[in-house]
């Protein structure tokens, strides 16, 4: 996980080079990771924390993560109380 927000002029350069490269995805606003890490759950639930501490993950992504490993989850449903951005494979919820 990187955020965009801990780089430096040089290394905001850089990511945004590995995100024209293919190499790295964004997934979150200021949130990236490497494209092969990206569908990993674990991964998408850091991008929450990072991205912001005070959202809360909900439904069956929460029960993944905590107690029902064998659980589909399509989508990670977040809840908190500003504007939600827009982000494939997030839901949510004010």
């Amino acid at each position: 996980m990187i955020r965009r927000a801990s780089l430096d002029r040089a290394g905001q350069r850089t990511l945004e080079s590995a995100v024209a490269a293919r190499l790295v995805m964004r997934l979150l606003p200021g949130t990236y990771a490497l494209r092969d890490a990206a569908p990993d759950l674990r991964v998408r639930a850091l991008a929450v924390a990072l991205w912001h501490p005070d959202a809360v993950i909900t439904g069956r992504a929460a029960a993944r993560l905590t107690f029902w490993p064998t659980i589909l989850v399509r989508a990670i449903d977040v809840a908190r109380r500003a504007h939600p951005p827009a982000a494939p494979g997030y839901r949510f919820h004010q």
